[in-house]
């Protein structure tokens, strides 16, 4: 195989590992409901010698062995829901987390817009601010001017 294919093999597609955990844990429920309905321990059937007195002996080791692993199975069931609650208990609260992240950012991101909203809302009063400090000037330079054209055809006058 070339270093291409390699690489090629090797690149999954997004959210890859995020689909083959999620189906591996679909099957796992699964399986586990499975065992709920319908115990691995009540489909083995104990091994029996006839017509020897020997099938007592193993019936009374095999009960003996199916307690052992019921209750083996039970322990480990029971550690496996507790967890399961417990994972899912956490998910939860970082589900919590994350919605509360969310609505901050969006309501940061709302007050930026409306800052900028009001910058551009504000940008006609503004030019029209400029326009008019503008026509002032203009018309303070102009009667300025007049007023000294003025004085300067007194002082000729004189």
């Amino acid at each position: 195989m070339s270093t291409t294919e390699n690489q090629s093999d090797q690149i999954q597609e997004p959210g890859g590992d995020k689909n083959k955990i999620d189906k591996s844990y679909a099957e796992t429920l699964l399986k586990l409901e499975a065992v709920f309905n319908k115990p691995v321990a009540e489909a083995a059937r104990p091994y029996k010698v006839p017509g020897s007195g020997l099938a007592g002996i193993v019936d009374n080791m095999m009960k003996a062995d199916i307690e052992k692993v019921n209750n083996e199975v039970a322990e480990q069931l029971k550690g496996l829901l507790a967890k399961f609650l417990e994972n899912n208990k956490a998910v939860s609260t970082k589900k919590k987390e994350l919605d509360q992240l969310e609505q901050k950012q969006k309501k940061d991101f709302v007050e930026s817009c409306k800052t900028l909203f009001n910058r551009i809302d504000g940008l006609p009063q503004l030019q029209q601010d400029y326009i008019a400090a503008l026509k002032l000037g203009v018309q303070g330079s102009t009667s300025d001017n007049k007023e000294a054209a003025t004085e300067k055809e007194e002082e000729i006058k004189e």
